[in-house]
């Protein structure tokens, strides 16, 4: 549910993460909301397979439009090329995050 609340990731539960997460913010409920040390490791993992899947071609402005008018692209690829679009960006290494260029 964290890649959905970050707008990363679609799935059917996004929205209702997302209310539970304002809800919570909103009232000041006696609780904090917690995520497992393995979900945080999952979802690294995917941001390094994501990252090193875009790094593998220099992905020029017109591509990233032509890629996110294919209405193909969701998550975390779909914000490269968006941004990309505006704005050339890198995307690091295999270690290291999005970079503006």
């Amino acid at each position: 549910m964290v890649p959905g609340i970050l707008d990363l990731h679609e799935n059917p539960f996004v929205e209702a993460s997302r209310e539970l997460v304002d809800l919570v913010s909103q009232h000041d409920f006696p609780f904090q909301l917690y995520y497992h040390e393995r979900t945080l490791k999952e979802w690294r993992d995917t941001l390094d397979v994501i990252r090193d899947h875009l790094a593998a071609v220099r992905w020029r402005q017109d591509l990233s439009r032509a890629a996110v008018l294919s209405g193909r692209l969701t998550g975390v690829e779909l914000r490269f090329h968006q941004r990309n679009a505006e704005k050339p960006i890198g995307c690091g290494s295999s270690t290291g995050t999005l970079t503006g260029a």
